[in-house]
């Protein structure tokens, strides 16, 4: 408890972020040379976004209620304070803001490896659920809803749909993350025409053929999804997809027959 005051600050975060920057920059320069061995490059930029996600993923922990009421309790007293005062300037960090949005568009999976595509994914999901609880107990304007629309770019979904190829071997923790982000752009911005990508719906399609057990989020986006590129409509008549059964909404049968022509 004692060393809080020293971890979670400010100037910390800032390096972290400048890190990444400088790294990033290196790499997009250094791959441009044929001759350059990028390796190096790779894992320090790697290491960053691990960097960053632990930082977060301590920083999301201690700012929940329970947590800061154990800090409360302890021996460490203005810790509290400190934390909920970082997480309620967090949206204001602009640099931070705009890194994994950087980091998803700059994504090369020629080079770069699946891993560090899910590293950045889960690490931008911490972000987004920490600047949901910051939007919610401050009262400086950040505009989440914004923020979000700046994800909303072909680029970026392709590759959050190449880490859903991976769904079986993901784990549970990162298909929810991709199923959380592919839900706020569908449901939250009204953006499902950027979910009817291929790689996104052949995966749609894989997990239904596999009757792999999804969330209910997947659940929704799936559904719209179907319901824009094939105008799908819901009636009384509608029977449960196996694979997707028990998950409170069910499918047309109509959108199993769009699954088979994919």
């Amino acid at each position: 408890m004692k060393y809080f005051k020293d971890i979670f600050t400010i100037d910390l975060l800032s390096y972290l972020i400048y890190m990444m920057v400088r790294e990033m920059e290196e790499f997009e320069m250094k791959s441009l040379q044929s001759s350059t061995d990028l390796k190096p490059c790779l894992r320090r930029l790697h290491l960053g976004v691990m960097a960053i996600r632990e930082y977060q993923e301590s920083l999301e922990t201690y700012s929940r209620p329970s947590s800061t009421q154990k800090i409360r309790n302890g021996s460490s007293q203005g810790c509290e304070e400190g934390i909920i005062l970082l997480v309620s300037h967090l949206p204001a960090i602009r640099d931070l803001r705009q890194l994994f949005i950087l980091q998803l568009r700059l994504y090369n999976p020629i080079i770069q490896s699946r891993r560090y595509l899910r590293d950045v994914i889960t690490a931008n999901h911490v972000l987004l659920l920490t600047f949901e609880r910051a939007v919610q107990g401050s009262s400086e304007s950040f505009d989440f809803r914004q923020h979000l629309n700046q994800f909303c770019s072909r680029t970026i979904i392709s590759h959050y749909g190449t880490a859903l190829e991976d769904f079986k071997t993901n784990g549970t923790f990162v298909n929810d993350c991709i199923f959380t982000f592919l839900h706020h752009i569908g449901t939250d911005l009204g953006r499902s025409d950027l979910l009817c990508e291929p790689v996104i719906l052949s995966s749609f399609r894989k997990i239904w053929e596999e009757e792999f057990d999804v969330s209910i989020l997947l659940n929704e986006t799936v559904h719209l999804t179907c319901a824009m590129k094939y105008d799908i409509k819901q009636d009384n008549s509608e029977q449960t997809i196996p694979g997707m059964r028990g998950l409170g909404r069910p499918y047309s049968i109509r959108c199993a027959k769009v699954f088979v022509q994919l």
